[in-house]
């Protein structure tokens, strides 16, 4: 019985199911584990620019967004954004709408930083995290996280350690010399050396602020001791008593009627006392009748005591008034007297607010700040003598971190280059060029024994690149391509990834100015980045679409005259069709649907083969 060879073709077919099955085998072996990793499960939006209802499923691992310019890949971005603790602008809201809601859920088991910040501000999880933003045309939105209303800071706090997005404007940021001593702090795990070296340094430099509040005072201190001096001298050469005032107006009531009063009280005496036949000898005689008549009326006796009672009293009256009628004279040097001290006290209590009571309390207030500037220089002393100590320490410090960020550099340059070699850039050089601190135009610093630390150090860093064999490394942000900068992005988040914890990385068209080679070890590195991270990337380019992961298309449609993007997980069929256009654009061939399928296969192989 003859045996019947294989067609070569049929052979072919049956290794390349082989690897596909391997490949589904591990990547759901890959999927199992995974599943308990911190990631983006679903991201819900409504009303929210030009989408009506939108609600996509992410899978661990490598997540593509494809599809044409214009169709709304940004605007996802944008929501994501959102519910990361972006502020939101009433312009996102959908026309004709009065709210647009954007949610994302994120599954926290394997986040316990996350777990513990729930636990600690009281919000419930069940290794589940929600997040809402509920945008509103009335300006008030409103920020939820597991159903409770949380503050915007509090979402961006929290947000830092569960999604990191690169996209263009982190390219511009990758620029700046801040930005890339943060860098080299995370990468080097100082994240929490830099933060308490912050607090430190803002401590110390509020002691600087006082010393220089205090000595521009110390300036100006002898003109204001002079001021106070006048004014208290002023205020005590015076010598106003309280309530002087209304005792003084009395006193001149009775001068400016001296006359008056004094014949009042001689024409008192004289009726009560000082004439033949007055009221008090009248009294005098109808008493002794009085007396007479005890015997034949006993009862007589109570009138009689009664009456000498008031007889005394008129008496002492009549004493009285003779005693004020010669002892009130008119004097008009003493009236004149009174009307100056008058005067005088206006127009003192005028000038120090408006009334004795008023210009005691400014007396008391002069002697405080008068005491206070005395002991100015003292001040000043203690001050400096305790910037000087946590000075020394605060700079201390800062030479220690340096030396660590130094340290790091070189590996840090090191593990790049090898990066960026994968990256179809064998021959460029990354290198960190590090020089001391200068206070830059509204920048605070403390300046230490000639040494100047800023918030975050005393050092600033430049990130240096060159392209090219033979060419000496120069400033990153004045020599590379976009390109260029979108490789060193990818690269700089494939090793930071190795030590940060931030389980989701999304790439929103970083691949901007590149292509061919590049394009698929770019592709290759962010199917190996998707072996330790959860990554989201929006592409144009085929060779990154047609890695192994979920693949969605985002498009436009018109309904019923509205312009609507829509988001849809793509089959395998599906998968072939959009990198076809992607590889063709309109004009969609055999060739290029062949192509398409080609690449699909070879990016299964990539990852397999990288597993």
């Amino acid at each position: 019985m003859s045996r019947q060879l294989l067609d070569p073709d049929k052979f072919i077919n049956i290794i390349e199911n082989i690897k596909t099955l391997c490949h589904f085998i591990s990547l759901n072996n890959h999927k199992l584990i995974k599943e308990w990793v911190s990631m983006l499960m679903e991201l819900y939006i409504s009303d929210f620019a030009i989408i009506d209802h939108m609600n996509i499923e992410f899978s661990s691992g490598l997540n593509i967004l494809s599809g044409e310019t214009g169709t709304g890949k940004s605007i996802l971005i944008n929501a994501l954004n959102l519910v990361m603790g972006q502020r939101a602008a009433t312009e996102w809201i959908r026309e004709g709408k009065s709210n647009a809601d954007v949610s994302a859920v994120f599954e926290i088991k394997g986040n316990k930083k996350i777990s513990g910040l729930l636990k600690e501000n009281n919000i419930d999880a069940d290794h589940t995290l929600i997040i809402r933003r509920i945008l509103s045309k009335n300006g008030k939105h409103k920020v939820f996280v597991n159903d409770r209303p949380v503050s915007l800071s509090f979402l961006n706090a929290m947000a830092m350690d569960i999604v990191s997005i690169a996209n263009q404007n982190e390219h511009q940021a990758l620029l700046k010399p801040d930005m890339q001593l943060l860098i080299i702090d995370k990468y080097g795990g100082l994240d929490k050396e830099r933060q308490n070296f912050t607090i430190f340094f803002n401590e110390v430099h509020a002691i600087q602020k006082e010393i220089k509040r205090l000595k521009k005072q110390e300036v100006s201190r002898d003109e204001r001791r002079e001021l106070l001096q006048f004014q208290a001298r002023e205020i005590d050469e015076l010598g106003i008593l309280p309530d002087e005032d209304n005792m003084l107006v009395q006193e001149r009531q009775r001068l400016a009627n001296a006359l008056r009063l004094s014949e009042a009280a001689r024409q008192g005496f004289t009726l009560l006392y000082g004439v033949e036949g007055s009221m008090s000898e009248q009294l005098a005689s109808f008493g002794t009748q009085l007396e007479r008549l005890l015997n034949i009326e006993p009862s007589f006796k109570v009138f009689a005591e009664n009456l000498n009672n008031i007889r005394f009293q008129i008496d002492d009256l009549a004493r009285g008034l003779d005693h004020y009628s010669e002892n009130t004279v008119n004097d008009p040097v003493r009236l004149n007297e009174v009307d100056e001290r008058l005067q005088a006290i206006k127009g003192l209590t005028k000038k120090y607010g408006g009334s004795i009571e008023a210009l005691l309390k400014k007396r008391v207030s002069i002697f405080n700040e008068f005491s206070q500037i005395e002991t100015c220089t003292q001040n000043i002393e203690e001050f400096e003598k305790s910037f000087y100590e946590k000075g020394g320490m605060l700079l201390k410090s800062a030479y220690k971190l340096s030396e660590k960020r130094h340290n790091i550099s070189r590996e840090l340059a090191k593990e790049i280059c090898q990066e960026l070699a994968g990256l179809s850039m064998k021959g460029a050089v990354f290198q960190l060029d590090f020089k001391k601190f200068e206070a830059a135009g509204g920048q605070e610093y403390i300046s230490i024994n000639e040494e100047c630390v800023g918030p975050h150090g005393m050092d600033e860093v430049v990130f240096m690149f060159s392209a090219n064999i033979g060419e000496p490394p120069k400033d990153m942000s004045k020599v590379a391509s976009g390109g260029e900068l979108s490789r060193l992005l990818l690269a700089l988040k494939g090793r930071l990834a190795e030590v940060d914890a931030v389980p989701t990385v999304i790439f929103d068209e970083v691949d901007v100015g590149i292509g061919g080679i590049a394009a698929n070890m770019v592709g290759e590195k962010l199917s190996a980045l998707a072996e330790k991270r959860q990554v989201i990337c929006i592409t144009h380019l085929p060779q990154i679409a047609s890695r192994r992961g979920r693949h969605f298309k985002v498009d436009k449609v018109v309904e019923n005259g509205r312009t609507l993007s829509n988001v849809a997980l793509l089959d395998d069929n599906g998968r072939v069709e959009e990198i076809s256009r992607m590889l063709g654009g309109d004009h969609i061939t055999k060739n290029t649907i062949e192509h398409a399928r080609d690449m699909l296969k070879h990016g299964d192989i990539i990852t397999l083969t990288g597993i």
